[in-house]
């Protein structure tokens, strides 16, 4: 999926371009992912019916010759000439934008030359391509060259095709050998001629790259920047045939041509390298001393090295790949500070290598390679065929693992150099957005977060590890967004490789203790640590937390990782409800604003980023449930202390509603509300908290009370403050389950933020979220925010609220008889009382329902079988097309309004009942053999 060329940025030179395609501001500081000169490789030039020039078609039918034939006479060689000035000409003509006939012209030249003769096409743009001729000329001819090596090569003979590789091959070199007193080549033609060159070794195949390989290896170890620039497109381009999918070299050919990249690649490798290490030092050299031109040459060889290099590192073999010294060349560019442009292309000749295999493959062959040294020292006999093939197997693991250890030390290399640039990045100050440093740094923290993901596992220097670790972090703690999602998703990997596994969740196979990703090292270990209830071992959050396969994060980092995503959740508080963040500590919404052409653009990201950081909070909590509570302890603090008297977020405070119906103050408590829930929820969802084992929740219960005392003592009367608050007192539903007290306590602050609430629009259609995001948070949503809260809490723990059902139905009935419920709230409401009555069973369960389902079934079916005369009524089609002109809203009467509430109220009762019965009538209507 993530195809370099695909990436390629290009514009036409003229309007007669057909296929061919200029380079748009390729140079030494273009990205290794954009591959400039390539066109794409199907079908042809489509056919014109347009009538052309008399001048044109004589130009064509007069050019002759062929590559391979011996030199042409005195009278062709002057009949040639007057075609190439009749091209030259049209060509000239074409370039202005108010000829059309010329540019039409051209278009038919380029269209008679690609279908017609090859040999005469051939023949007629060696010479368009000549040093000395137009621009627009030599691109001319290059593209009909390269379209008739790609699609005509099979009309030639043998002896016709050796001719014409070695009239291309020349042609590069003297492309490469430009003497320094002239202008040197523009990179265009030096593409174009290094994609011809590479056209040609697709289509002869292995035995072509392998013959001139060593010429290639040769010119990028030159002193000459030209030469070795033009050796690194070549191997480059050549590379790309494998790592890009053409419809036409598929199967045996493309298998004989990784045969040929492969053989060659300590070759190449070496040459790269050899290249970076010249050319890097003359370019820094060349500038220091001011002179530019010589330092742009020795630059555009490195970028050329450097995008080979991210070629041959998506399929090249790991090993030979690390060995090579390119990636250590490639951190050192990281490392050292150099130009952003190298080191934007030496992270991605990064980024492609660590997203390759995973680490259980390199721990196998480290395992097999120890085994077959072991079975070696015992002794074998050579004239025992059995014995000498089980030699030939040991000495193939010990091959696998001297390969797998190389990768290991090409990987801690990597580490190193990663680990550094990010320190590099975190010391700067935030690039702006845009830029190209900001651009590095998400580009750099998606390769660390990669690394981390895929092959930290390997590294067995706990140093080292800690450290790339903690790199890690701090870029999770930068402050862009974009930084923060390529950093967050590696995260999760890491906790889970931790033993972190959340109540009810599917346990993964490979969690089981000596397998999976990190199971060599646990096995080489000895053993692995036993984890207590809360996921450390010992108990102690302070210390490196222990997995159950042997991998640990540094001491801290669990509790470092818990404040980093309290932080994140904070600052994007109110973004995904639509509120606005002016005025409210720590949110950030306004200034990310800037880095999104819309509000709701960045909203929509925002709510992908939360979900990951929640996602994170779980995982953390799971295995250091005593830092969690800490941490939402704090967080609760904080945020009740600013809506305080004299706080930031004084209610008092709280100026005229603006147009959209809302004060800017509320809007702000709610934001920050908002950012507080987003943590304290995910953190509670995976607090150990069960009624069966009440000694777990020892460690954290004095945060808990702390904070649901702080949380029962805020009085607030807006509806976007009420609708947050009712949210985070949902969120401490749980706390029933260890201390049923603070379940009642959490009902009757529920049931009495309820009774306080503005009634006058209970009569109105539900609120929908949407509708109450746009318009402001209304006293409806508040209300019905508020009866969810209810249900959350009484679903979290039904048992310890069954022994107060007939209070918990009186205060909903109460509510209900005088008139303070609308229709979704009494279907809410109605799903608390039967999830509350769950527990004592199904006759249980259907008194409830009975009791909730009376009224309405009095109502409108009044006798079995018959329905009553007001539902035939309102069903009918005079009925339903009066709408609003009976009275009522959206299109709907009022008692076209209490028939929706009453079927909604009936769906919901049934749904959460689950169609409950009782157990011995089903068994007996099983037993009587069906019916009914």
């Amino acid at each position: 999926g993530r195809r370099r060329a695909l990436c390629r940025r290009t514009k036409r030179v003229a309007s007669w371009g057909g296929e061919s395609t200029l380079s748009e501001g390729r140079g030494p500081r273009e990205t290794a992912h954009v591959r400039p000169g390539r066109r794409i490789r199907r079908g042809h030039a489509p056919r014109t019916v347009r009538t052309h020039r008399r001048a044109a078609h004589s130009c064509v039918a007069c050019a002759g010759g062929s590559a391979s034939e011996s030199p042409p006479s005195p009278t062709a060689v002057g009949s040639a000439m007057a075609s190439v000035q009749q091209y030259l000409s049209v060509l000239a003509g074409a370039q202005s934008g108010a000829n059309a006939d010329a540019q039409r012209a051209a278009a038919q030249m380029q269209i008679e030359l690609k279908n017609g003769d090859p040999r005469n096409a051939i023949n007629l743009c060696m010479q368009l391509i000549a040093r000395g001729q137009p621009l627009e000329a030599r691109h001319f001819g290059y593209g009909v060259l390269q379209h008739v090596v790609t699609r005509r090569w099979s009309q030639f003979t043998q002896h016709e095709r050796q001719e014409l590789a070695k009239l291309v091959y020349d042609k590069l070199s003297e492309c490469g050998t430009v003497p320094t007193s002239e202008t040197p080549e523009p990179f265009m033609i030096k593409s174009k001629a290094a994609t011809l060159m590479a056209e040609v070794v697709r289509q002869e195949g292995a035995a072509m790259w392998s013959s001139i390989m060593p010429e290639m290896a040769a010119g990028a170890c030159s002193d000459s920047p030209v030469r070795a620039e033009l050796s690194a497109l070549v191997m480059r381009y050549v590379a790309e045939d494998v790592a890009v999918y053409n419809s036409d070299i598929i199967g045996g050919r493309m298998k004989e041509l990784l045969y040929g990249l492969t053989s060659t690649l300590p070759q190449a490798l070496q040459a790269m390298y050899r290249l970076l290490e010249v050319h890097f030092s003359a370019a820094m050299n060349a500038a220091a001393g001011g002179n530019t031109p010589v330092a742009k040459a020795h630059a555009a060889a490195v970028s050329a090295a450097l995008s080979a290099a991210a070629v041959y590192g998506e399929w090249a073999p790991l090993a030979p790949l690390m060995r090579s010294g390119v990636l250590d060349a490639c951190c050192q560019l990281l490392s050292s500070g150099a130009d952003i442009s190298f080191r934007a292309q030496a992270c991605e000749v990064l980024r492609h290598v660590a997203h390759r295999r995973r680490g259980d493959t390199v721990n196998s062959a480290i395992a097999s390679g120890a085994a077959g040294v072991a079975g070696g020292k015992n002794g074998t006999s050579r004239s025992d065929p059995a014995a000498l093939a089980a030699a030939d197997a040991d000495d193939a693991a010990r091959e696998a693992a001297a390969d797998a250890a190389a990768v290991v030390v090409g990987l801690e290399g990597m580490c190193r150099g990663l680990g550094i640039a990010a320190q590099r990045v975190l010391a700067a100050a935030p690039a702006g957005v845009g830029s190209e440093e900001a651009e590095y740094a998400r580009r750099l923290t998606e390769t660390v977060a990669t690394v981390a993901a895929n092959h930290v596992q390997v590294i067995s220097d706990e140093g080292l590890r800690a450290a790339f670790l903690e790199a890690l972090l701090g870029l999770t703690k930068h402050p862009r967004l974009d930084v923060l999602a390529a950093a967050i998703p590696a995260w999760p990997g890491l906790l889970r490789a931790m033993g972190a596994e959340l109540p009810g969740t599917f346990v993964r196979p490979d969690k089981a203790i000596g397998s999976g990703v990190w199971g060599a090292q646990a096995q080489q270990r000895g053993g692995s640590a036993v984890r207590t209830a809360g996921g450390v071992e010992n108990g102690a959050s302070g210390g490196a937390a222990i997995g159950s396969n042997g991998f640990s994060l540094p001491g801290g980092a669990v509790a470092a990782l818990l404040e980093c995503a309290r932080t994140w959740l904070q600052r994007g508080g109110g973004l995904a409800s639509g509120l606005s963040t002016a005025g409210a500590p720590e949110c950030k919404g306004d200034e990310w604003e800037d880095e999104y052409e819309t509000r709701d653009e960045l909203r929509e990201a925002w709510i992908g980023l939360r979900a990951r950081l929640m996602e994170v909070t779980k995982l953390c909590t799971a295995l250091e449930p005593a830092a969690a509570a800490a941490a939402m302890a704090g967080s609760v603090t904080a945020v009740l202390g600013w809506v305080q008297p004299g706080g930031p977020l004084d209610p008092a405070k709280a100026a005229a509603m603006g147009p959209d119906g809302r004060s800017a103050v509320d809007d702000a408590i709610g934001s920050a509300l908002e950012g507080c829930v987003s943590f304290v929820e995910p953190a509670m969802a995976a607090m150990p908290l069960s009624s069966a084992t009440p000694a777990a929740a020892a460690p954290v219960a004095p945060a808990l009370e702390g904070m649901l005392t702080r949380m029962l003592s805020v009085e607030f009367s807006s509806p976007v403050a009420v609708s947050q608050m009712s949210r985070l007192l949902e969120s401490m539903g749980r706390t029933a389950l260890v201390r049923p007290d603070a379940g009642t306590a959490l009902l009757h602050r529920l049931f009495a933020i309820l009774s306080g609430l503005p009634t006058d629009d209970v009569k109105s259609p539900p609120a929908r979220a949407k509708a109450a995001m746009t318009a402001g948070r209304t006293s409806q949503a508040a209300r019905q925010r508020v009866c969810a809260a209810i249900l959350g809490v009484c679903a979290a723990a039904p048992e310890v609220f069954n022994a107060h059902l007939e209070a918990f139905a009186n205060q909903v009935d109460s509510l209900r008889s005088g008139g303070r419920l609308s229709g979704a709230e009494r279907g809410a409401l109605a799903e608390a009382l039967l999830a509350v009555a769950g527990p004592s069973g199904p006759a249980r369960v259907r008194d409830v329902l009975r009791w909730l389902l009376e009224s309405v079934q009095r109502r409108w079916v009044p006798a079995p079988g018959v329905v009553s005369p007001d539902l035939v009524h309102l069903a009918s089609l005079r009925e339903l097309a009066k709408g609003e002109g009976a009275g009522g809203t959206q299109g709907l009467s009022d008692a076209h309004w209490e028939l929706f509430h009453d079927v909604q109220l009936a769906e919901r009762c049934l749904r959460r009942s689950a169609g409950d019965h009782d157990p011995g009538q089903q068994d007996g209507a099983h037993g009587g053999g069906g019916g009914g």
